[in-house]
């Protein structure tokens, strides 16, 4: 029995040996791929990362989410950077990918800036411009011993067109067609104006456009995302929307939608109930049910009555408007 039990330790061990030497192989892979990105992305070396001194111990570690430990550090010259430390496995290679490719290469003002990677030995590092203000979701649903900021009507239209922006951006002038595939209120994060960028590019796909070089064959594009596949970028959006205007959970959002039975969102709401409170009777009311609304286009069942993105940022840029916030139709870089 015991020459048994060597034996199969002797078989485990020789296959966990195999699939170690296989995920440092397709790293080292994966690596030199990423390698390609050089030339938008900036390579940094982890002699030139350990300048950046973590914030105290206690707030380093700004999340820690499925694809790595984000962590605050400040340069010598007191610039403050945003670092992930990513999760090595082979299954994230390409989502990875998808987020490096993303904000390396497509610059805009409503996506949050990449500004370089650091490959050291097993470790993959990504380096981001620091949002001092971190994402909606906690501003919505958490910092409840804080100034209420959120409870400011022109804000909220603030961050709904300038995300509208972004996706508009993405899905219809950007170089490659971006679908990002899972944007909710913690991929939207505030920087020292309150101004929305998008991040978590993990599941994003692309559309190739004709002139696009073969080099990005290694990432995650797919030449049969239809209509539906940016539709659903809409109805993420929709949600948003909707969790702006109530404070709700995004769960309890959905809920709502799925469960109105041919009642409008617009009709749901009408009477307010379900809206924030902090929101009503400040002049504004005509306006939320305006931005509910669009909202309810968003969301409709079925992804062909839906609008597009750049139909939805044209509406909402008009609100923005109204409190002298840029919404560029443009949408430039």
């Amino acid at each position: 029995m015991a020459a048994g039990f060597l034996v199969f330790r002797g078989q485990r061990d020789a296959a966990n040996s195999a699939r170690l030497k296989a995920t440092r192989i397709a790293y080292t892979i994966f690596i030199l791929q990423i390698a390609r990105l050089e030339k938008y992305v900036t390579r940094i070396s982890f002699a030139e990362l350990r300048s950046a001194r973590l914030c105290t111990r206690q707030n380093s570690i700004i999340g820690i989410g499925k694809m790595g430990t984000m962590y605050k550090a400040r340069l010598p010259n007191g610039w403050f950077l945003a670092i992930k430390g990513l999760f090595n496995s082979e299954q994230l290679h390409q989502k990875i990918a998808s987020e490096t490719i993303t904000l390396g290469k497509l610059r805009h003002r409503r996506l949050v800036p990449l500004i370089g990677f650091c490959p050291e030995k097993e470790d993959l590092f990504l380096v981001y411009k620091y949002m001092s203000n971190g994402n909606l979701y906690n501003w919505l649903h958490g910092r409840k011993d804080e100034v209420d900021i959120m409870a400011h009507w022109a804000l909220r239209v603030k961050v709904a067109a300038g995300i509208a922006e972004g996706l508009a951006w993405l899905h219809h002038k950007c170089s490659l067609r971006v679908v990002h595939g899972t944007i909710s209120s913690k991929d939207i994060l505030l920087d020292k104006n309150f101004d929305p960028k998008i991040t978590n590019f993990w599941e994003a796909k692309f559309i190739k456009l004709e002139d696009q070089s073969s080099n990005w064959s290694f990432f995650q594009s797919s030449d049969s995302l239809d209509l539906g596949s940016f539709k659903k970028d809409v109805y993420c959006f929709g949600i948003m929307v909707l969790e702006l205007i109530t404070r709700k959970q995004p769960q309890q959002v959905k809920s709502l939608t799925e469960n109105l039975c041919g009642t409008s969102v617009s009709h749901k709401f009408s009477t307010l109930a379900e809206v924030d409170q902090s929101l009503i009777g400040h002049g504004f009311d005509d306006e939320i049910i305006q931005f509910l609304q669009v909202a309810e286009n968003c969301v409709l069942p079925n992804p062909d009555h839906r609008p597009s993105m750049l139909q939805v940022h044209e509406t909402l840029a008009a609100f923005a408007e109204i409190y002298n916030y840029t919404a560029d139709c443009e949408m430039s870089y």
